[in-house]
């Protein structure tokens, strides 16, 4: 829901500020050609992998929840 309200908002401000849709796909081509798809890569942090390795339990927990969710959906065994 997040990132369709971003688009949204995106999308009215170019209207809102005169850039085509054009212009925005040049950028992008231009970004691409330089080597910055214009794709954000996150990386976890030192202070992140402190919390999972102190909160090993309750991480595998989650993913086991979830496993088990998506093999009642799909009714398959999830990847691991």
């Amino acid at each position: 829901m997040k990132e369709l309200e971003d688009q949204m908002h995106a999308a009215t401000r170019r209207r809102r500020h005169g850039v085509s849709d054009a212009a925005v796909a040049r950028g992008r081509r231009a970004r691409r050609r330089e080597g910055r798809g214009g794709k954000k890569v996150y990386e976890i942090t030192d202070a992140g992998r402190k919390f999972l390795d102190e909160h090993r339990d309750m991480v595998d927990d989650i993913f086991d929840r979830v496993r088990e969710a998506v093999d009642r959906t799909l009714g398959g065994a999830m990847a691991t």
